[in-house]
């Protein structure tokens, strides 16, 4: 099963770009138009896309979404769309190697893209006259100097080179006037055929030729609609390079504005656009880009990549799984055929492919591949992974793939059996969130930026054993007043969210007098690049530059919480797995271990109930402290006030729970970060009870978290009315 596994992350890596439109690729065995018609799942985008071309008269629109969310398969989808309705589509992938050498130099970027898509354009329209008795060339010649056509009048007329290359064609043609059917007889003659002269005007022609002279030419030998560039792969660059390229675009737009139309593919993050704190549904919404920062300038039309939801997830999935199948068989075909080769090269090769890929997976096996697959993406939907990968497609399938080699890792039983064949999905979703946090790489990485149990215990080693004053901690106060605030701006008539500004969130935190300027824009910084290379971040911040240190962050920078960050504080920050796995990278282990065993959950929680009850003291103690604070202090909704500001809001497709002691608001209602963690923690121990030994049946986990909510609860209710001043006045979680 390992070896099919093999398979399956070759082919969730697979990327339909590197296809040949109608041949077989000699690797994977199909075509693009192959992939399309087996392994992509319709979201609609392309239809969109296609509706606002034959809608608007724009000249660009942007598909706006986050890198890895699926920009390029779609813009291959619509190109094939495109052309079946009669439009000439031109895909320009954006080498950085070509472009690097024109970043520098606007005008030298402007013409390496009008290069591409003239060259392109006289190419097409050349070899389309291939079959003619005319040369392409000399019909060319008749299109662009001949005025009789009514097509042509307005857009070639009042050309000052043509005008001048007209007169010498008359002079050698001997005609007072010439027209376009008669020059193309004229230069069809045998004594013009080589006429050196003519030759001349002709090169002349080409070099005078201008894009939007092509575009007409392309429509009147092509009986096209449009021209429509797509420019792909954009995001690979630096910010502030992805500004130049789109800038370049700009000219090259307008100096053709009858027939040549551009879709351009970028990053959410790295364009400005007004209306995109949206919800999660599945359906294309449409945005307006601005192309400057105070949004008073040029705007365009843009497309919002749909997020993709669970179910067209799944079915992604069950694809590709049976496409590795068929991969597989390809593989052994290719295998069978490369032996037979006398090539030395060929046999090395063809036993790479066998120890790696081979043999094909028995029906056995793949049962057990379904049943593991259904297993993980069950709990990819409960965990909101989806989100916490930012609608990254491009991560995801590898995540599925990886995961799922993970559990095959654990080991096998007696039988040869999967030890993971008998999880049931709690189990398998905390196998999953442990593994994200300590051993899957970048993940890992990322999410050490909320390790709250270091964090609470660096405060109180800083302050000699006794609770510090105010011990909030800023990465997820960052997160949860972004979120608020974005909410709080919403224009409930249009639906539309005014994404707030840095300087907006500083405000905030300064109510709390403990962190100062640096400190929140410090944080803010490490949300938005959460890892060095990392695809995704917790927050996302409209610039035209690429941010890198604080200095660079302007208080009028809008920024807003993306799906990350929200499914980050709201549910991966509240499971057992994340707290366990940040307790054991904060004890500096030498190897953290890479599985929980399902037989020591009552091990585990216990080794982690300390930290908890630790992190609930400096929690209650920093209320008791804001309590005091100017912004709140004499106000009898002081708690109401603070949750406004800093709850973390229970919205149902990213919270854990909608369970808390104390909320504030409603759609969404507002919670303290600690209330949602304990009471997401309870149903995680009564879904546990029965994996472990007798004192776990005997309810004693469930008991424990039960008695910590409880005290909890009164506990805060007295904070609330003043009752407990200082923090000796109560021993948290001893009952």
């Amino acid at each position: 099963m390992e070896i099919f596994l093999e398979a399956y992350h070759e082919v969730a890596s697979l990327n339909p770009e590197s296809l040949p439109l109608d041949e077989k690729d000699e690797y994977w065995g199909i075509s693009l138009k192959d992939f399309f018609s087996t392994l992509y799942v319709d979201v609609g985008t392309d239809s969109h896309i296609v509706n606002e071309l034959l809608r608007t008269r724009e000249q660009i629109i942007f598909l706006v979404g986050p890198r890895g969310s699926g920009k390029t398969t779609t813009g291959l989808k619509t190109i094939l769309e495109l052309e079946k309705m009669k439009y000439l589509t031109q895909w320009i992938p954006v080498s950085i190697h070509e472009a690097n050498r024109y970043l520098d130099d606007r005008t030298e970027l402007q013409n390496f893209f009008r290069e591409r898509i003239a060259n392109f354009l006289l190419n097409k329209i050349l070899t389309s006259q291939d079959e003619t008795p005319v040369s392409p060339i000399s019909q060319l010649t008749a299109f662009f100097l001949c005025t009789d056509l009514p097509e042509l009048q307005r857009p070639l007329t009042f050309n000052e080179d043509f005008v001048l290359l007209r007169e010498r064609l008359e002079e050698l043609l001997i005609r007072p006037k010439i027209g376009f059917q008669q020059t193309i007889n004229d230069l069809a003659k045998p004594e013009n055929a080589f006429n050196s002269a003519l030759r001349e005007l002709q090169r002349e022609i080409l070099q005078k030729v201008q894009l939007r002279h092509l575009c007409f030419a392309a429509k009147f030998f092509l009986d096209i609609r449009d021209v429509v560039v797509w420019i792909d792969n954009i995001d690979v660059f630096s910010q502030q390079d992805q500004v130049k390229l789109v800038d370049a675009i700009f000219p090259i737009a307008r100096s053709a504005p009858e027939r040549l139309r551009f879709v351009v593919a970028a990053r959410e993050e790295n364009v400005l656009h007004f209306d995109h704190f949206y919800d999660v549904n599945g359906a294309v919404r449409k945005t307006t880009v601005y192309m400057t920062d105070d949004r008073n300038g040029e705007s365009l039309p843009g497309m919002n990549m749909p997020h993709l939801d669970s179910d067209k997830f799944s079915e992604v999935v069950k694809l590709r799984l049976n496409f590795a199948r068929e991969f597989q068989k390809h593989i052994e075909n290719r295998v069978r055929d490369l032996s037979a080769s006398e090539s030395e090269a060929d046999k090395r090769q063809s036993k790479t492919l066998e120890e790696k890929f081979l043999p094909v997976i028995t029906d056995i096996r793949r049962r057990y591949s379904e049943v593991l697959s259904e297993k993980v993406l069950r709990a990819f939907r409960g965990e909101k992974i989806l989100h916490l990968f930012n609608n990254n497609i491009r991560s995801l399938l590898p995540l599925h793939s990886d995961f799922m080699s993970h559990l095959i890792g654990i080991g096998y039983d007696r039988n040869n059996v999967p030890i993971a064949f008998d999880y049931d999905d709690s189990f398998v979703k905390t196998q999953l969130l442990y593994w994200l946090c300590t051993v899957r790489g970048e993940a890992a990485n990322e999410f050490r930026h909320f390790n709250i149990v270091r964090h609470s215990r660096n405060l109180l080693l800083q302050s000699s054993g006794k609770h510090p004053t105010i011990a909030c901690f800023l990465p997820f106060l960052t997160l949860s007043c972004v979120w608020s605030l974005c909410l709080r701006n919403r224009i409930n008539s249009g639906d539309i969210f005014q994404i707030p500004t840095i300087r907006e969130v500083i405000e905030c935190l300064s109510k709390l007098e403990c962190f100062n300027e640096n400190e929140v824009k410090t944080a803010i910084i490490n949300l938005y690049n959460p890892s060095e290379g990392g695809y995704t971040m917790f927050l996302a911040i409209e610039s035209r530059d690429r941010l890198t240190d604080i200095n660079q962050l302007k208080n009028e920078h809008r920024i807003r919480i993306t799906y990350k960050g929200r499914a980050a504080i709201a549910s991966l920050c509240n499971s057992f797995a994340f707290l366990y796995a940040m307790q054991s990278i904060a004890d500096n282990k030498a190897q953290v271990q890479r599985s929980l065993e399902e037989t020591k959950l009552n091990y585990y929680f216990n080794q982690l109930l300390p930290e908890l009850k630790k992190i609930g003291r400096i929690h209650l103690n920093s209320l008791i402290q804001i309590r005091r604070r100017p912004a709140y202090l004499d106000k009898a909704n002081w708690l109401d006030l603070y949750l406004d500001d800093f709850g973390v809001p229970l919205e149902s497709d990213y919270s854990r729970t909608m369970r808390a002691s104390k909320g504030y608001g409603t759609s969404p209602r507002k919670v303290l970060y600690f209330d949602s963690l304990i009471h997401s923690l309870e149903p995680y121990t009564r879904e546990s009870r029965e994996k472990t030994v007798k004192q776990m049946r005997s309810g004693q986990l469930e008991r424990t978290i039960k008695n910590l909510i409880d005290d909890y609860s009164k506990t805060l209710n007295k904070i609330e009315k003043g009752e407990i001043t200082e923090i000796d006045d109560f021993d948290f979680g001893k009952s």
